[in-house]
């Protein structure tokens, strides 16, 4: 992942430790103690959570909330406990497809949808020109009313 044209790891630089690079959230554990449940880690890490909603989306609080969800969301949807930095990492790689998937639906406001006419409306204003097309042309009403099972006026 690339930020401010930084790989990520590349911005954690300031918080080097005796084993090399590190995470700000911590190393990742490999003894069964350092292990956490899904469940637990849900909860234990909402503030991470939303500081990384922050970070990713500082202008738009309601986004922030979706996205501190879809990071709880993803950690719930682990089978097996893990250790911080991989629910934190998971976390953060699901916040960024849901704002890709977010950019790539594009979010129309309630008033657009009003305003947008209705799909049935604007195929049937198309079907009436079209027959009137057809008369226009000299087609027999009879014949128009034949194929369409309609009957015109």
């Amino acid at each position: 992942m690339k930020i401010r044209g930084k790989t990520a790891d590349a911005n954690w630089s300031k918080y080097r430790g005796k084993g090399g690079l590190r995470h700000p959230w911590g190393e990742t554990a490999l003894n069964e103690a350092d292990l956490i449940e899904p469940a637990v880690a849900a909860v234990r890490y909402q503030f991470s959570f939303g500081w990384m909603a922050r970070r990713l989306r500082p202008e738009d609080l309601a986004l922030q909330d979706d996205l501190i969800q879809e990071m709880s969301l993803a950690v719930l949807q682990c089978e097996k406990p893990a250790t911080r930095k991989y629910f934190l990492d998971r976390a953060l790689s699901r916040a960024i497809n849901y704002l890709e998937y977010e950019r790539v639906r594009g979010m129309v406001s309630i008033e657009e949808i009003e305003e947008r006419p209705d799909p049935a409306e604007l195929r049937r204003e198309a079907f009436e020109r079209q027959i009137d097309a057809l008369l226009e042309r000299g087609v027999p009403r009879k014949w128009i009313e034949q194929h369409t099972g309609l009957r015109l006026a």
